[in-house]
């Protein structure tokens, strides 16, 4: 490292926080499920070297506002948070007075003593059960956390310390080891501070796996704003050991302005402290390096370069290099100062060993290079480049499969697609259980890392790796975020895993820098002239399942999808529902949070086969079809549309000269015109999800229809909604039930039709412009062999006498409103 100077350590003092504690014994008389009022002293445990305590912050007294989280008994619930008064601390602040009331923990079949827990500080402890633990959000804090010990909460500092005062025209530090070692964790904290059976004192045991809240996430760089008036803190989870010493990076905003180092070993242990005093003299300017003459140790490479793309497949051992680009695009991804292999998998549960996909890794003059052992080691690996920060900057995805990939025309699906799904080893094969291998790699919509699939064909487990392992964030992240993390999952439930939701991340028309594909493949198109990627594949044929082996077929010749389930976007980032669903991604999204995606069930009271909207958030499959095969099925979200004058009489016949749509779900088609009084919508529907299960046509279902009339999600009616539904953004909401009444005097109707009229008084509209009034939404129609076909108008006053609006709509027995689609109301 150059031009850099450097700082030496001026004091580390080493000590356990540990005391001396009686083996808590007033709770055995309890009764265990009992709520009793309880009165607590909260102490610390004092290092027995004073010169240590870091009492410029305060986390040596008690201060007023001081919040502090008790948990007890097994119910998440069963948790407070309390808050301290000058009336609650001692006059030295060593010592503060709590009561809650509240059911302890029972562990004494497992001997574990501990019947309550505390934490500080109280904002970093996340929702849920905590499990007979302590955890934590975030590690860029005093971290406290303790059990009962008789009447007595005794803390311990979870966190080794560094404090640092400093002068200058910055307001950010980084805080790097020089050998990139972990200082903090993003995801979740986990500390046991108990006291088990038999012993006089609490153990305390740092940095545990979480448990339902997903897996700590190592950082390998701390950040945190700068006080240039007092002292300031880099508080070090578990402590940290250093062997090449460490380095401070200060921003003036964006830019990186000053760095310090030191090259000395250290080793800071929980409750230790490690005072640097000001640092402001040992400054240097720091000058942005713009190329590194660093030179690749492997030789003898391959030019990938003709096959750009953020997937590259390799069938044969040896050396590779590609340039550092985005995807198949010629942006460079930045100036590479580094390259790592951040996972490698066999898609399967085997250990795997390291660097047994991926032998090495490296770099030279923004080229990434790498190769493999002697002898292929089928499995997919994701490797990143750099920057001099040591942040990764772009990650590709290298696929080494154990069998040929061959690709073919399909039926039901007529552009030619892989065999498999992407980065799956194997291809599945009609008539045969399908293997784990054959599975693949699972993405969210719009990225182009995948995440492991899972371990086996029968539980929720992840395929093993070696690396990093793939984890769930707290909340959605950004897009550079998901870039320097490629093994961080966005999470919502059941929605967008983006916190700026970007609906152009994939494209049904051309192939995008984040499309995951091999060169010359992309996501497949949502597309209407093919029934697989547009229908629900019930009103069709050529297709089948086979539950006994795992599949879905379709086609001639045949295409086999494995029942690989889905990557769960509810909890942890689970796989779930292997072996009776999978979902299979599009290049398509509507305008919520939501992608296109293939759903195929055979569970039973589940089952269907049909393209329909998913959370992005979701980890589903992709299935490649070749690129220039890959486009022309974009849904416009502007449909070209000219009205015609509609009678509401149940003929139906005018309807014919107005182009259809097909994607509202369960409804087979709808159509829609306007005049200056109403809107008018027309809908074909399957006649059997209109009958009741007696078999006569009855008000079995609804259709709702949802206006958005400002073009935004943070807008729209927010009470009188049907109960469960979902619906976002809409200023009005108009209900029909189609299926009830009686024919009108006068009505004819087909010869053997049956009548499913509803008129005036059996739909309503929720409005500003109405509240909810009956009488607003008028349906004739009828059932004639395997259909029913419903008109409706809505009057346009009761909705606010609209120009123009989105209109989501959805048959109801699945509940939730389906995809947006603008129209234009030309009157």
């Amino acid at each position: 490292m150059k031009n850099l100077i450097k700082i030496s350590v001026l004091a580390l003092a080493a000590t356990a926080l540990m005391v001396s504690c009686t083996r808590e014994t007033n709770f055995e008389e309890q009764q265990p499920a009992e709520k009793v009022v309880r009165t607590f002293t909260c102490t610390f445990a004092q290092p027995s070297d004073t010169k240590i305590a870091v009492a410029e912050d305060g986390k040596t007294t008690w201060k007023v506002g001081d919040e502090i989280m008790i948990h007890g008994g097994t119910d998440g619930k069963l948790r407070q948070k309390v808050t301290l008064t000058a009336d609650d601390i001692s006059a030295d602040g060593k010592k503060a007075t709590i009561t809650f009331e509240m059911e302890p923990y029972d562990r004494t079949d497992a001997g574990v003593v501990s019947k309550f827990y505390a934490q500080y500080p109280a904002s970093l402890v996340p929702e849920g059960n905590m499990y007979y633990e302590c955890r934590f959000t975030a590690t860029n804090d005093f971290l406290m956390a303790a059990c009962d010990v008789e009447d007595t909460f005794v803390f311990y500092n979870l966190c080794g310390i560094i404090s640092y005062k400093v002068n200058g025209e910055f307001d950010k530090v980084a805080f790097v080891g020089n050998n990139e070692e972990t200082v903090g964790y993003s995801n979740v904290y986990q500390a046991r501070v108990r006291l088990e059976s038999g012993k006089d004192a609490p153990s305390v045991n740092y940095n545990k796996p979480g448990n339902g809240s997903g897996d700590p996430l190592p950082m390998k760089a701390f950040e945190a704003e700068v006080d240039l008036e007092g002292t300031n803190y880099i508080f070090l989870p578990a402590g940290a050991k250093f062997t090449g010493g460490f380095t401070f990076k200060f921003y003036d905003g964006v830019d990186l302005v000053k760095i310090a180092t030191t090259e000395t070993a250290v080793e800071i242990k929980p409750g230790q402290l490690l005072a640097l005093g000001d640092i402001s003299d040992k400054l240097e300017d720091y000058v942005v390096p713009t190329t590194s003459d660093h030179k690749s140790e492997i030789t003898g490479a391959t030019d990938l370069s003709a096959q750009k793309a953020n997937c590259y497949v390799i069938t044969a051992p040896g050396a590779y290099k590609f340039p550092a680009v985005k995807g198949s695009s010629e942006e460079e991804a930045g100036n590479v100062f580094g390259a790592e292999i951040v996972w490698e998998s066999c898609n399967n549960a085997e250990e795997v060993v390291a660097n047994s996909v991926i032998a090495a890794v490296d770099f030279e003059d923004n080229w990434m290079y790498f190769k493999t052992p002697d002898t292929l080691k089928p499995g997919n690996a994701v490797i990143a480049a750099k920057n001099f920060d040591g942040k990764i900057i772009w990650s590709w995805h290298i696929w080494i499969p154990s069998t040929a990939i061959e690709t073919a025309t399909y039926g039901l699906f007529n552009h030619e697609l892989m065999d498999r799904n992407l980065g799956a080893l194997v291809a599945a094969k009609s008539g045969e259980a399908a293997p784990v291998e054959s599975f693949g790699l699972t993405y969210q919509w719009g990225r182009k890392d995948p995440f492991p699939g899972p371990a086996n064909t029968t539980d929720s487990g992840n395929a093993a790796i070696a690396g990093e392992a793939p984890a769930v964030a707290a909340a959605t992240i950004s897009l550079g975020e998901a870039i320097a993390n490629p093994t961080l999952m966005g999470h919502t439930d059941n929605g967008d895993w983006l916190s700026a939701p970007d609906n152009t991340l994939w494209k049904n028309d051309v192939k995008t820098i984040y499309d995951p594909c091999p060169a010359g493949y992309k996501v497949p198109a949502r597309d209407k002239n093919q029934p697989l990627m547009s229908a629900d594949l019930s009103t069709v044929t050529g297709w089948a399942t086979q539950p006994d082996n795992k599949l879905f077929v379709m086609g001639d010749p045949l295409a086999v999808f494995p029942l690989a389930g889905y990557r769960d976007d509810y909890s942890v980032g689970k796989v779930a529902k292997e072996g009776i669903r999978v979902a299979m991604w599009s290049s398509y999204a509507s305008a919520d949070a939501k992608g296109y995606l293939l759903d195929i069930r055979v569970d039973a009271g589940s089952e269907r086969q049909k393209l329909t909207e998913g959370p992005k958030a979701r980890g589903g499959y992709v299935r490649c079809v070749k690129l220039e095969e890959a486009t022309g099925g974009d849904q416009p979200q502007q449909p070209t549309h000219t009205d015609v004058a509609v009678t509401l009489d149940g003929n139906m016949t005018e309807w014919a000269g107005t182009e259809a749509y097909t994607n509202s779900g369960s409804i087979n088609e709808w159509k829609y015109s306007s005049d200056a009084n109403n809107l008018y919508f027309y809908f074909k529907i399957t006649s059997s999800d209109i009958k009741d299960n007696a078999g006569s046509y009855d008000w079995k279902r609804y259709i709702y229809v949802g206006f958005d009339f400002d073009h935004s999600e943070a807008t729209g009616l927010t009470s009188g909604l049907p109960a469960g539904m979902s619906i976002v953004g809409v200023e009005a909401i108009a209900a029909v039930y189609p299926f009830r009444g009686t024919v009108p005097d006068g009505q004819t109707y087909p010869a053997g039709a049956v009548c499913v009229n509803g008129v005036d008084e059996q739909g309503f509209v929720k409005a500003p412009a109405d509240g909810d009034e009956t009488g607003k939404v008028s349906a004739y129609g009828y059932v004639e062999g395997d259909f029913g076909y419903v008109e409706i108008a809505i009057a346009r006053t009761a909705l606010g006498s609209p120009a123009a609006g989105k209109i989501n709509v959805q048959f109801s027995y699945s509940w939730n409103l389906t995809e947006t689609t603008e129209i234009t109301l030309l009157n």
